[in-house]
């Protein structure tokens, strides 16, 4: 039947899982069997119209169920980053970006629609996570400079300060290599612990 298959061309497997592939696929040759059968017009338009609605009840409940999962990620997504290694400002873009996510997921009327929210939103929260981190780096560098300030070369050995100039180079380098915040925090007060 033509209008069944143009109206099965509009979905796409990848889609779907197999069940739901097999059910909406089921949907178009029952119909293809019962409009052979049909004895008139009007039941040819029965039939078509009643497997173009079983196909389309298979895409919204994939897209229901879709939408779930989307969301899902977006929400395991944010779980992973702490409030209180933001600051309030950065806090709420990134929790943003969970908002806007899952307003674009509920917006989205095809299951194409709710691929690219999801990926649209983590790496957001990863951009203000990349920028806390420069940020949090920067100051915890400046932390330290302006503790080792403090110091001065004269009252100490060569041998002395060569160690306490060390242990900065070392807090630098710690926190360099922090992949997070807890890891600049933790560079940062191995740092300062160290010239006590």
């Amino acid at each position: 039947n033509g209008a069944l298959t143009t109206a099965l061309a509009a979905y796409q497997e990848g889609n779907y899982s197999p069940g739901n592939w097999k059910t909406l696929t089921g949907f178009k040759a029952a119909g293809d069997t019962a409009i052979d059968a049909a004895v008139n017009l009007t039941g040819v338009s029965s039939v078509q119209n009643t497997a173009t609605l079983g196909m389309a009840e298979v895409e919204k409940d994939a897209l229901a169920a879709a939408k779930v999962a989307a969301k899902g990620i977006i929400a395991a997504a944010l779980a992973t980053y702490t409030e209180g290694n933001y600051s309030s400002a950065n806090w709420k873009t990134l929790t943003g970006f969970k908002t806007a996510g899952d307003t674009a997921i509920d917006a989205a009327t095809v299951l194409a629609g709710v691929t690219l929210p999801p990926n649209t939103a983590t790496t957001g929260m990863a951009g203000v996570e990349r920028d806390a981190l420069a940020a949090a780096k920067a100051t915890a560098k400046g932390t330290l400079a302006a503790a080792l300030a403090t110091y001065t070369e004269s009252n100490y050995s060569p041998a002395n300060w060569a160690a306490l100039t060390g242990f900065k180079i070392a807090a630098d380098t710690a926190i360099d290599a922090a992949t997070d915040l807890a890891g600049v925090t933790s560079a940062l007060n191995a740092g300062l612990g160290s010239k006590k």
